[in-house]
């Protein structure tokens, strides 16, 4: 992030190549080149995985949500681009979503890639007036972020169809996928093997990767500061990037993703997010997916959380109007910042 230009490729012709940037959950960002080779071989183990479930690839009508599709307020959030419906993750609301409703039952999508947290949102805004689906689908992509067991439970009982979810990062570095089944108590990503070389790093449950295919910006092991034991191939446990971690009371670091919120809290809180500012000490933030929250719903859903935590943090409730999304589309789960 500091030199870009000491990892590029000296005999790489970057006029032939594409460059993307990105803010990365630091809040800071990276920026990578890639050669359109890379991107196409890249291109193709997606298909092939997703293949799996129907998908042919440009052939296939998609619905994207994502930061491709982020349009200005006053303007219509779902638009079409070739064969590609896009909606603007910024969009999803109560206020917009019979208009979106209206216009995914009048679109012709077979397929649905997203973000995880802001699909969630889509797929409960939809039940409340939709007992059925706007459009039947073949199946989900989600990627791009962290996703739970939880929400994946919402997300097939409202679509029943497959859920694919990969694992990826933008440095090009690892890539893996998991499709999930009813009743699976966790996610583990089979990685793929053509794509990279990936391991633990000695000592600790980091994910190192060196990307096997971009030429122009080849990172030899780089470390993702993402925490997951690799077995067989496999993240077993993919336990999230290592900002957000929390510290406990005894100085202990505790992946903020282990924190549940199960589907009774869901029903009534439309945002979450976990906050930290203190070492033993962190704080819910809600937002209501209806008015005001009674007392006796914000005593279930505190002591939901100081049943499983409350050795580990002294924890506070908070409801707030709002939890905004990142400038890509994106929700942030964990905001850890403790100072030095």
């Amino acid at each position: 992030m500091d030199s870009p230009q000491m990892f590029i490729n000296e005999r790489a012709k970057l006029w032939f190549a594409k460059y993307a940037t990105t803010g990365g959950s630091t809040g800071r960002g990276i920026g990578m080149w890639r050669s359109k080779s890379s991107s196409d071989i890249e291109r193709l183990f997606f298909n092939t995985r997703w293949g799996e479930v129907g998908y042919k690839g440009d052939r296939s009508a998609v619905l994207r949500v994502g930061a491709e599709g982020i349009r200005r307020l006053h303007e219509h959030p779902v638009f079409k681009v070739g064969k590609t419906t896009m909606l603007s993750p910024y969009h999803i609301s109560r206020e917009n979503i019979s208009s979106i409703a209206r216009s995914l039952a009048g679109s012709d999508f077979e397929f649905i890639h997203a973000y995880a947290a802001v699909f969630l949102e889509l797929t409960y805004l939809l039940k409340q007036n939709n007992p059925t689906p706007p459009r039947n689908v073949k199946a989900i992509f989600l990627g791009s972020e962290p996703v739970t067991i939880e929400q994946l439970n919402i997300m097939h009982d409202y679509w029943k169809c497959p859920i694919v979810c990969h694992y990826g990062l933008t440095e090009r570095t690892i890539l893996g996928f998991y499709r999930y089944q009813p009743g699976d108590q966790s996610i583990s990503y089979k990685l793929e093997r053509l794509y990279s070389i990936f391991e633990n790093s000695a000592g600790s449950a980091e994910v190192v990767g060196t990307g096997l295919w971009n030429e122009v910006m080849p990172l030899i092991r780089y470390r993702t500061k993402d925490h997951g034991l690799i077995v067989d191939d496999t993240i077993s446990s993919l336990q999230g990037r290592e900002q957000d971690f929390l510290i406990d009371r005894h100085g202990a670091k505790i992946s903020g993703m282990s924190i549940v919120i199960n589907e009774p809290t869901w029903s009534r809180v439309r945002q979450y997010q976990i906050r930290q500012r203190t070492p033993g000490k962190i704080e819910l933030c809600i937002v209501p997916r209806h008015g005001i929250l009674d007392e006796s719903f914000k005593k279930y859903v505190l002591d939901q959380q100081i049943g499983r935590w409350g050795d580990f943090f002294d924890i506070i409730l908070t409801v707030c109007d709002s939890i905004p999304l990142s400038p890509s589309g994106k929700s942030k789960m964990i905001d850890v910042r403790i100072s030095d």
